[in-house]
């Protein structure tokens, strides 16, 4: 898939954008010291919002984002996330803090966890992600979810952008929150 891609179909694949061990491993000692905020909401997820470590990547992954997208963008926060059995994630669009996401798979349990979205055409796709793998996708456009997660822990980190332009000047009142669609 060529760069411009992007621009014509809204999402994007991006195969080894990091090496995920460090991030992985910073995951887990955040699991570890109890820092993460469990959410009882359908998702049953347990959430990281703007860890130190992953707001650093939002930051340094910046430009290779812009190249896929092919214009300039300001970060705006990062998530992490790890889904357990029985998580599931409503489908949905992004707040307007999420005009560009890239959700990064930092670990697999044991399988890969299928990630659905619908395209422009109302299609509807799944891609599965490997650890270092992103999907890069116009989250306040294409509506994305999970279904149940019935094969284990899946380690993900989110990171969000704007266009360097947009009106978006507010930080998320909820770093959680999304709209369903």
């Amino acid at each position: 898939m060529e760069n411009n891609d992007f621009q014509r179909l809204g999402y994007q694949v991006v195969k080894g954008i990091i090496d995920p061990a460090n991030y992985l491993r910073y995951l887990m000692l955040l699991m570890k010291q109890n820092e993460g905020k469990e959410l009882h909401d359908r998702t049953k997820a347990i959430h990281f919002p703007k860890a130190f470590m992953f707001e650093k990547l939002l930051v340094a992954l910046q430009p290779a984002i812009e190249s896929y997208c092919g214009y300039e963008l300001r970060p705006t926060y990062s998530l992490a996330r790890v889904y357990q059995i029985g998580s599931m994630l409503r489908k949905h669009i992004d707040q307007e803090a999420c005009e560009v996401t890239i959700s990064l798979c930092l670990g697999n349990e044991k399988e890969g966890w299928p990630l659905w979205f619908m395209d422009r055409e109302k299609t509807t796709h799944s891609v599965i992600l490997e650890p270092g793998d992103g999907f890069l996708l116009m989250g306040q456009e294409l509506r994305h979810w999970r279904e149940i997660n019935t094969i284990g822990n899946v380690y993900q980190v989110f990171l969000h952008y704007v266009g360097k332009n947009s009106k978006y000047i507010e930080p998320p009142l909820n770093p959680h929150c999304v709209l369903p669609r």
